[in-house]
């Protein structure tokens, strides 16, 4: 079992805005590359993604 000292507890706090950080980045990928309806209700507010769920037509295909 871990023990939990101060010198533990303040790495594990020092890390916690990376996790979040890479936490949210691999739900926002997983929606992206996985869901049509979810992920397009939330990614079309993101200007780099919302291309992919451009539903105007292509002049030149």
């Amino acid at each position: 079992m871990i023990k939990l000292n101060p010198r533990l507890i303040k790495s594990v706090t020092l890390f916690l805005p990376s996790m979040a950080t890479y936490g949210a980045t691999a739900g926002l990928a997983v929606l992206f590359f996985t869901s049509q309806w979810r992920g397009k209700a939330v990614l079309e507010h993101i200007p780099f993604y919302n291309q992919k769920y451009n539903e105007t037509p292509k002049l030149f295909p």
